[in-house]
């Protein structure tokens, strides 16, 4: 073969490779995701068994970043406290190793079987469990293909005097080859794919058992920069995981190269061949680091509190400039003042969701100040948001262009919609808040779980919403979409619940219970107006069904009722 034609298979072969990790992951998460997030929560009570709670969760969905993303969402939400989270983020990068582990063995030949097994059940049923079953069988079987092509096409590279050029940099400078791996990892989002790939290139003899080490320790360093970078948009407290898991890497990597530079390890210690050779010190690289900073997690996340401030508390918001900032001679450059429109409209959705975020505490601690904080917020909110419509207003005066005529609508439906946001905090829940203050009610602790939770839930569809706002992206507004069936499947799985717990006569329950399912209604009506946002998006890119209904049944009450 030609140079070129090796580089397009080797190429060709490690996008298969990425896509069957992703194929894989997606079947994980779409069948046994919320099965997964669940005991993820129960576990994580101690860092001992919070650890053992990533590993597991990791190699069920083999990926450490979606495991860390997990952890940065329930700490950012206040599920989860922040040594528990680091924990966990310490057994992902484990958990991610012992997939490697188990694709080290030479199964190639499984390959043809687990695609014949998982396009069958993937296409003979229609329930979503089977499929999903069947998603993952034929990503496992794509990946073993993948790792087959690579071994191949590598072995084609290996008489390569360009190839021999760059190793043997690499070779020499074992932290270039960090960065280099690191890189690969954060661009291909998976480390367990850089070390998949790292390892079929040993195994063919293109890259030294040595550099192949270096590389090993950078697709880790990779894995912890990209839960870093994907949790930019998360509240500080959520940040301060992937911070945390990020320090942690980059400190083993560097003892690491440390060894490989003046200790280096006997490389058949580590396995019979070159794949368990890479799989083994992937796995004992996590496993020391696992068990060296598990006793520092205590202290890791004091230091990781002061370098990462919380959001701004109630009255910092309160206290900020609550003047709407609009310059009416804009509004005869379209472009400048729709900026100027959205610019404010996140303000004001932050004050929302900062408003949304401290009702919930109020149904705990009985704080009747913070409560009227509260309502001067939305004082403000219902200033600003008739100050940003009656701007809108006045802008489409002018001559817009139809995208700008688009942009000045949702900008002016999504004004609404916080301003309705508002009034469910403050005329509702704020006044259920008060009730149960008053009234002296208490829930239960099963049902003040599944409160917060689906608090929470709404709460990361808030930040959804108002990206998708921002970005009018499509995906994003798939996403939120399918967010709002499973918000409606929680409610309606939490209301079943509670109703089972009055009937076993729970007497805080039986207390509580208008008001448990007055919340759990405010909370749906919260993420079915932010998922409002999305539909005129989906509906414009053609996304959209016409309707939810299904045509009658010749035999339906329709029919027979004539």
């Amino acid at each position: 073969m030609s140079a070129t034609e090796v580089v397009l298979r080797v190429a060709g072969a490690v996008a298969l490779l990425l896509w069957a990790t992703r194929m894989v992951r997606t079947g994980i998460e779409r069948a046994f995701g919320e099965r997964l997030q669940a005991a993820l929560r129960q576990a994580a009570r101690r860092p001992l068994l919070a650890l053992g709670a990533g590993t597991g969760t990791a190699a069920a969905v083999q990926s450490s970043t979606a495991t860390v993303l997990m952890a940065v969402a329930f700490a950012g939400s206040g599920l989860l406290a922040l040594p528990s989270a680091l924990a966990i983020a310490l057994g992902a990068d484990l958990g991610s190793s012992l997939v490697v582990q188990a694709l080290s063995h030479r199964i190639g030949w499984l390959s043809p079987a687990l695609l014949l097994v998982g396009v069958s059940t993937f296409l003979a049923g229609e329930r979503r469990l089977p499929r999903q079953v069947g998603r993952i069988l034929v990503g496992l079987g794509l990946l073993l293909l993948s790792l087959e092509l690579i071994a191949e096409a590598a072995g084609s590279l290996t008489g390569s005097p360009i190839l021999a050029l760059v190793l043997g940099a690499l070779g020499a400078d074992p932290a270039v080859a960090v960065l280099v791996a690191a890189l690969i990892a954060w661009a291909a989002h998976s480390s367990i794919a850089t070390v998949l790939l790292i390892m079929s290139l040993a195994s063919s003899g293109v890259v030294p058992i040595y550099t192949a080490l270096a590389l090993v320790l950078g697709a880790n360093l990779g894995s912890g920069i990209t839960a870093f970078m994907l949790s930019s948009g998360m509240p500080p407290e959520g940040r301060r995981v992937a911070l945390g898991n990020l320090c942690f890497r980059a400190t083993g990597v560097v003892v690491g190269l440390l060894v490989l530079r003046f200790v280096p390890p006997e490389a058949a210690s580590l396995g019979p061949h070159e794949a368990r050779q890479i799989a083994n010190f992937h796995t004992l690289f996590n496993l020391l680091l696992a068990l060296a900073a598990l006793p520092l997690v205590g202290l890791a996340a004091r230091l990781l509190e002061r370098m990462l401030r919380p959001l701004p508390t109630l009255e910092q918001t309160l206290a900020g400039n609550g003047q709407a900032r609009l310059d009416a001679a804009s509004l005869e450059r379209p472009g400048e003042a729709l900026a100027q429109a959205t610019r404010e409209l996140v303000r004001i959705a932050d004050v929302v969701e900062t408003m949304l975020r401290e009702a919930m505490p109020l149904f705990a601690n009985r704080d009747e100040d913070r409560a009227r904080l509260l309502q001067r917020l939305d004082d403000r909110v219902d200033h600003n948001t008739s100050a940003v419509k009656l701007y809108l207003a006045l802008l489409t005066r002018g001559e817009l262009s139809p995208g700008e005529a688009l942009r000045c609508q949702a900008l002016t439906d999504f004004a609404i919609k916080l301003e309705q946001l508002g009034d469910i905090v403050d005329n509702s829940l704020l006044d259920l808040a008060r009730k149960v203050r008053k009234q002296g009610l208490k829930f239960s602790s099963e049902g003040w779980r599944e409160l917060s939770e689906l608090h929470s839930r709404v709460l990361q569809n808030f930040d959804l919403a108002l990206h998708v706002l921002l970005t009018e992206d499509l995906e994003a507004a798939r996403q939120l979409v399918a967010e709002q069936d499973r918000i409606r499947a929680r409610e309606r799985a939490s209301r079943d619940r509670h109703l089972g717990r009055l009937r076993s006569g729970d007497p805080e329950s039986i207390a509580s219970s208008t008001v448990h399912l007055d919340v759990l209604r405010d909370l749906k009506e919260v993420n079915r107006t932010l998922t409002s946002v999305a539909y005129p998006l989906l509906e414009r890119a053609g996304q959209l069904a016409a309707s939810r209904l299904r045509e009658p049944r010749p035999d339906g009450p329709e029919q027979s009722s004539q």
